[in-house]
């Protein structure tokens, strides 16, 4: 030590304790490198020479892929591509916690994703850039609006809306599917852009279905074979799904016109003097269209509409089917709002506390259909550790979320809909080692910059409905019960698979409220 710190020229007893520290770091890191070398990978399936994993990379049913891995190897599970490249599923919600939120620091960078940036063109989106100042920018500024400060600035228009929603669930019962995806894209277009949609056949809602039905192909694990092939990259002939019916001349061009052509109608109205508030006009209004960043509200516009759009209709249209099969779920939530609203008026947020049954439904909700069944991947700048096993640096990690919110250790009879589950033994809500939203949103400096918007939007829909509406088994020309099931999609955002159902009013005074202005 003397001699290191004379060879620094440290004077005096700060300068020496400064060195003495450094020195510490540095054999400290040392150390750790040393040690971590050591260490084995995490177990996975055997790997064969030079293509990997690549023939146990999953088709189709990832998530009960890697869930299967996840039992069979346990909570941390690798995968080597072609060309070497690692990937890591996390498949216990110990590990998750542990690695993306305690050790945030080096968990929250993103890998490169030749296929979605450079190739679908979705590079303006930042869940998917990398850790840095770009993304610190973006997300601040869709925060400014968005965040819990301002979130319920926009419960006006959540409620107007969600009546809007019922009153067609009441004309026309069997188009509800529709009627849903109608209402999650018309809730975020005009909250973003102030865009009215008047059916499903909008041209805004049919982009942003083509743009991110691609995104969520090229978002599975079965497309890292592709990033780790860059000549494949550029043949779009051999991509699945969907990908390889598309150029991707299309591609790119569907997503262009996605993240320009509502922002140019916001812009054109404000020319003329001629609009209503709106995230991007509310940006632009308070910076000054000469002083403001454009691209950068543009982008982050973009990114509120394409996250918006589906996953609330995969959540809204998973809880109609919950509902047809949980009848006695259903009855209870009705007695609670009964006792506690009333039949004069519809729950509003602030009922929220008061109503602790549907804010467990709402909870599992999240939890029985996870809308990303795969959290989309950090990518590791150094090496790390975990429960004995070295992460190395330069693969990608990624969260098995399906997996550990059907975790029977966690969540018992996992695949049933059970409310109660969030009840402790005095009949008060308790989510202190089971709560699904530690999982839904996201992980640490990553989690989802708009998740109070979005947890407002479904609650209101699901108090609402369970207020106003009965929801059961539609009848065959037999008279008979048709079955139904939760079967859902793969892919970055999953959709239960469509399925019909009955929907009718309670009563008089129901269909009264439904239609008063």
């Amino acid at each position: 030590m003397n001699v290191f710190l004379t060879r620094l020229d440290c004077s005096d007893a700060a300068a020496a304790a400064g060195c003495g520290l450094l020195l510490w770091i540095a054999v400290d890191l040392y150390n750790k490198r040393k040690r971590a070398s050591t260490l084995p990978l995490p177990p996975g399936p055997k790997p064969l020479p030079f293509i990997g994993n690549t023939l146990d990379m999953p088709r189709k049913d990832d998530r009960l892929t890697l869930t299967q891995w996840g039992q069979e190897y346990g909570e941390l599970v690798l995968v080597t591509l072609l060309g070497g490249r690692k990937v890591i599923f996390i498949n216990s919600a110990k590990a998750a916690n542990e690695l993306f939120e305690k050790r945030s620091r080096i968990y929250s960078d993103r890998p490169g994703y030749p296929l979605i940036n450079d190739t679908v063109g979705v590079d303006w989106n930042f869940a998917f850039i990398p850790y840095g100042e770009a993304w610190r920018r973006q997300r601040k500024i869709f925060i400014s609006e968005f965040g819990v400060r301002k979130v319920d600035g926009y419960v006006g228009i959540q409620e107007r809306l969600t009546k809007q929603v019922l009153r067609r669930l009441l004309q026309n019962p069997d188009d509800f599917l529709n009627h849903l995806q109608l209402h999650s894209g018309n809730l975020i277009m005009q909250v973003i852009y102030n865009i009215r949609l008047d059916s499903v056949e909008d041209v805004h809602i049919q982009n942003i279905i083509k743009v991110l039905k691609v995104l969520s192909e090229a978002s599975r694990p079965i497309a890292y074979l592709i990033d780790s092939i860059p000549i494949v990259r550029h043949m779009s002939y051999f991509w699945p799904g969907s990908l390889g019916k598309k150029s991707i001349a299309e591609m790119r061009n569907d997503t262009e016109t996605m993240v320009n052509t509502p922002y140019d109608y916001v812009k054109a109205k404000m020319a003329q003097g001629d609009y209503e508030p709106s995230y991007v006009s509310n940006l632009l209004d308070a910076h000054g269209v000469e002083d403001v960043d454009e691209e950068l509200v543009k982008k982050s516009a973009a990114v509120g509409y394409a996250a918006g759009s589906e996953t609330s209709s995969a959540s809204t249209s998973a809880f109609m089917l919950a509902m047809v099969n949980y009848p006695e779920v259903q009855e209870r939530a009705h007695a609670e709002i009964k006792k506690v609203i009333g039949t004069e008026r519809l729950p509003t947020v602030s009922d929220r506390s008061s109503l602790p049954y549907v804010y467990a439904i709402y909870k599992e909700t999240l939890r029985w259909h996870t809308v990303v069944p795969q959290a989309v991947p950090r990518f590791l700048r150094e090496d790390g550790e975990y429960n004995g096993y070295m992460l190395p640096a330069g693969c990608s990690v990624i969260s098995n979320t399906w997996g550990i919110m059907h975790d029977p250790a966690i969540y018992p009879d996992p695949m049933e809909f059970k409310p109660e589950r969030y009840f402790s033994s005095d009949g008060t809500l308790d989510f202190s080692s089971n709560d699904p939203e530690k999982f839904a949103f996201g992980y640490g400096r990553r989690i989802c910059a708009g998740r109070h918007f979005a947890e407002n939007s479904l609650w209101l829909y699901i108090a609402q409905t369970l207020a106003t509406m009965k929801i059961s088994h539609k009848l065959n020309n037999e008279g008979r019960e048709i079955e139904v099931k939760l079967e859902p999609s793969s892919g970055l955002v999953s959709l239960p698979t469509p399925f019909q159902c009955s929907i009718t009013p309670r009563s008089e005074d129901a269909v009264k409220l439904i239609m008063k202005d």
